[in-house]
């Protein structure tokens, strides 16, 4: 919430636009006890207010939000229902970053007959503007809680919270785990693929004798995998990780491994491919102090119409927010191809809005193995951080970078 010092109007008017995210900025920064909206006819849908209402509720923000409509195209038609507004919510200041040309011309007018406060938000500077009659609100910085759940929603999708990695939240000892598999990670990452080959379908299908242990595991050596080719244990990798901790009483005996994951986490990083890059990504945007909100592994449905036969189901690896900005991350162990680039710059500008950035990280050497693709990341404006920025520690710097509105 943004720091105010002095007036605070009970009410904010916002003129409504189809970049979501300058229709509640100013709501989320401030708290009115009043949220009043102006726009077109889309206004007196209920899809259109469930966005914003779903957005004010996820948060928690104490605002009533009101809805008016009229045509925004006539300056006579705008003055009248702005007047209409003025006078059921006189104390009142108007915030005109989104909205058609019209109704700032109209707000303008009034504006300068009756000394109402009218202000706008400065995206490259992160703060707001006095236009006229505000000045206790110039050059005020953002500071909006927004979190991936309440950017979902203003955005037309249904937060299904997590997907294949069900994380809410990691200890210190676990978020210090991830790091140390990760550095285990670079320097196997050519042969990890095939460990977790091998540990998904060994923690699937096998238990050791104590079943209440959900962490214990006794495999044959040689199993059937997910492709019903048979795969074998990495016991260099398997020994290198219990060496680490990472794994408990790790004993080889007549053709069968027995096992205990350290704990949860560490199952989740091992047992599939690209688990621990994504965690690896959580950790650090978490770690780096400049998200407020990060999540992993979130699932969303791309639309929620209230008559939807078929639901779109979409997985986001990691999603980090800083101010209004989302950072939508893709993981790719493997090499990535441009439908990557293409996927992941889709879901951001959908689920996210136009604020959104869109990054894919990937364990390929990119910029040295196909210029092509990393030229096509550029044109897209997808982030792309490769096998060379992670080996140089650089993820952390390239998330903020990414973050910051330009």
């Amino acid at each position: 919430m943004a720091e105010l010092t002095g007036y605070r109007p009970k009410a904010i008017l916002e003129l409504y636009d189809d970049e979501q995210m300058f229709n509640v900025l100013a709501i989320a920064d401030f708290h009115p006890e009043q949220a009043v909206y102006l726009g077109t006819r889309r206004l007196k849908s209920k899809r259109v207010k469930n966005r914003i209402l779903g957005f004010v509720e996820s948060l928690g923000i104490p605002s009533t939000c009101f809805f008016y409509s009229t045509e925004m195209l006539s300056l006579k038609a705008v003055i009248a229902e702005l007047e209409h507004i003025l006078e059921l919510y006189p104390d009142i200041a108007i915030d005109i970053t989104g909205g058609f040309e019209v109704a700032s011309t109209a707000v303008g007018i009034l504006a300068k007959e009756r000394g109402i406060p009218v202000f706008r938000y400065d995206a490259l500077e992160r703060s707001y503007r006095n236009i006229m009659n505000c000045p206790w609100i110039d050059k005020v910085k953002s500071d909006p809680k927004i979190t991936v759940e309440a950017i979902m929603r203003l955005n037309g999708s249904t937060y299904l919270g997590h997907g294949h990695v069900a994380v809410e939240s990691l200890s210190a000892e676990e978020s210090n785990d991830v790091l140390g598999l990760f550095s285990l990670f670079k320097k196997y990452y050519r042969t990890w693929p095939r460990l977790s080959e091998y540990l998904r379908p060994a923690t699937d299908d096998y238990f050791a004798e104590d079943e209440n242990d959900p962490l214990r595991f006794e495999a044959p050596s040689s199993i059937e995998g997910e492709t019903k080719d048979i795969v074998y244990c990495d016991t260099i990798i398997m020994s290198a990780l219990a060496d680490a901790g990472y794994l408990k009483d790790l004993r080889t005996t007549g053709g069968t491994i027995s096992f205990r994951y350290k704990n949860a986490v560490v199952r989740d990083c091992l047992i599939d491919t690209g688990s621990v890059l994504e965690f690896y990504v959580y950790v650090t945007a978490r770690n780096s102090g400049y998200f407020q909100d990060v999540q992993i592994s979130v699932k969303t449905n791309w639309d929620v119409a209230p008559i939807q036969r078929v639901d779109t189901i979409n997985e986001i690896d990691v999603i980090a927010v800083h101010g209004e900005v989302p950072v939508f991350v893709s993981c790719k162990a493997g090499t990535p191809d441009v439908f990557a680039l293409a996927e992941i710059k889709t879901l951001a500008r959908h689920f996210g809005g136009s604020q959104a950035k869109a990054m894919l990280v990937t364990m390929s050497d990119v910029r040295g193995g196909d210029v092509y693709l990393f030229q096509r990341a550029s044109d897209m404006e997808v982030t792309m951080v490769d096998y060379n920025d992670i080996i140089a520690e650089r993820l952390q710097k390239r998330l903020i970078t990414t973050a910051k509105v330009i």
